[in-house]
């Protein structure tokens, strides 16, 4: 069960659920702690890009947006755990609001520590996402998923993410990828 702020202020969480919160990222405060996450998951940046992350993988994660649309049109999030004093970024994800049309949402990026993964947290954040994304109006969520990344595909399949569509192929660092488009609708 996930609790929901009534505001999308970056000092307040988004959502929560027991022993995690989802607040809005920044990135002249956040870049450090993003930086320490994306070296962390080199396995997934390895696998997208064919090398190790890199010196801007931070930065890029702040500047990436769809076609069309801006930077700061992004909810840049991140996933704390609070059962320490210290709050630890175990996440992050990207979700662009109205995107490719008006009431879809579309998730550019969901990325959790290794340490986090298969634990239930990327489906509690799903879950939180889901609902926040439904009481602001949203009527289906998107997002795609390279082929090659097979247990990215099982999960999003777990949390109720359909294949809809082939994507053409598009390059990330040295490799390209062929690419599943998923959605799932709220209504």
């Amino acid at each position: 069960m996930t609790t929901r702020s009534a505001s999308f202020d970056e000092d307040r969480f988004l959502f929560q659920g027991s022993g995690w919160q989802v607040k809005r990222l920044a990135g002249d405060r956040d870049l450090g702690r993003v930086s320490v996450l994306m070296d962390a998951c080199a396995d997934y940046i390895e696998m997208m890009s064919g090398g190790p992350p890199g010196p801007t993988e931070a930065q890029d994660f702040f500047t990436a947006a769809p076609p069309g649309k801006k930077s700061d049109e992004m909810l840049k999030l991140g996933v704390e755990t609070v059962e320490t004093a210290d709050l630890s970024l175990v996440g992050v994800a990207h979700v662009c609001r109205d995107h490719p049309e008006r009431g879809v949402w579309y998730i550019g990026l969901l990325l959790l520590h290794p340490a986090a993964r298969s634990g239930g947290i990327g489906r509690a954040v799903v879950d939180g996402l889901n609902e926040l994304a439904r009481t602001e109006g949203a009527e289906r969520l998107i997002l795609s998923v390279v082929d090659a990344n097979e247990a990215a595909a099982r999960f999003w399949r777990s949390v109720g993410f359909r294949p809809t569509r082939a994507l053409p192929p598009v390059r990330f660092g040295h490799r390209e990828h062929s690419r599943t488009e998923f959605a799932l609708s709220l209504r």
